[in-house]
């Protein structure tokens, strides 16, 4: 069976979200449930079916989700460590090794904030600490270091690593019952 790849792309307004909801009705009118519509948030999920369910089209739920909800099924064993954790994560790490670079800014909750976004972009973006030490502030990959091991012995992760985990496990496993799954999104982030 041949697979077939779409990648719709446009500035607002131009009919994206118009394209993938009339896929999704032709779908819903077939009877056809083997397919998913992931949206990058939870009201713009409730959205969309509330959208639908006007229309008088009847549907399970879980055809429309978010990415995070439909990985969920291939990553239970690995839970998310929550924003405001990560963030004491990342505090306590700059306490510990005091970096130099940090040092100045080092007891600012704005910037242990900082820091863990730019971790949960790395992450997001595919990498660990090991995939950047060569071009990485060495205070900043001291940090990702010890951020990752406090992680691994919590068995928790970052999302980046939870979609890694899920990606490998479809990869392997496929998708059972589901024919397509389309995203629309503006934000999903680049492959590395």
């Amino acid at each position: 069976m041949s697979e077939t790849k779409l990648l719709l792309t446009g500035p607002p307004s131009s009919g994206k979200t118009h394209f993938f909801l009339d896929r999704l009705r032709e779908s819903l009118s077939r009877d056809e449930s083997d397919f998913r519509l992931l949206v990058p948030t939870a009201t713009m999920a409730e959205h969309f079916r509330n959208q639908l369910a006007r229309e008088g089209l009847v549907f399970r739920p879980s055809l429309v989700s978010t990415l995070s909800k439909f990985v969920e099924r291939w990553v239970e064993d690995l839970p998310q460590i929550p924003r405001a954790s990560l963030e004491l994560l990342v505090a306590e790490a700059i306490r510990k090794l005091n970096p130099a670079e940090f040092r100045e800014v080092a007891d600012f909750a704005g910037f242990h904030a900082c820091v863990a976004g730019v971790i949960e972009e790395i992450s997001s973006a595919g990498y660990d600490y090991s995939a950047i030490a060569a071009e990485a502030v060495p205070g900043l990959l001291a940090v990702y270091r010890e951020v990752e091991a406090a992680l691994r012995q919590r068995k928790q992760s970052l999302r980046g690593q939870r979609l890694l985990r899920a990606a490998e496990r479809i990869s392997g496993d496929g998708l059972p019952g589901i024919r397509s799954v389309s995203r629309r999104s503006t934000f999903w982030p680049s492959a590395p």
